[in-house]
């Protein structure tokens, strides 16, 4: 009797175990998303060079921009993208554009993401890894607004 009550124990700490780890993967963005490219800072920075009229999207909260944010990045919050707010930053539906948000942990970008696709925009960029990169790596950050 002790081994199978053993057995059921082991049984429920797994399991609530490994719900734990299902749980914590909803948080992480997706990999990938369909119609956009995805870039690291690197790609980023050869955005920049290539693309003159390049528009950088910052999706994170407004204090978390104003904490710092990629230099020239436009503060749009996920929650308050919509095709009206695209519209209003960016200049046309072609209009070469790249999001980011805190990084992995963080789906603020790949919201925005998939609605600035849904609202016919087509040069979009995403940069998956986000702030938790660029300031790894050091990268030039601005303070404020």
């Amino acid at each position: 009797m002790q081994g199978l009550l053993l057995k059921i124990l082991l049984f429920c700490c797994a399991l609530l175990l490994s719900s734990n780890v299902i749980a914590e993967d909803k948080w992480l963005a997706p990999e990938v998303i369909a119609g956009a490219e995805t870039v690291d800072a690197a790609g980023v920075l050869d955005l920049a060079e290539r693309y003159v009229d390049l528009v950088v999207i910052d999706s994170r909260k407004i204090t978390d921009y104003e904490n710092g944010h990629i230099e020239g990045a436009i503060n749009l919050p996920d929650t308050d993208t919509s095709s009206v707010s695209l519209d209003k930053v960016l200049e046309n539906k072609r209009t070469t554009v790249v999001f980011y948000c805190n990084g992995i942990n963080c789906k603020r970008s790949s919201i925005a993401v998939s609605i600035a696709l849904e609202s016919g925009f087509s040069s979009v960029f995403w940069y998956r890894k986000g702030w938790d990169e660029w300031t790894q790596l050091k990268f030039p950050i601005v303070v404020g607004k």
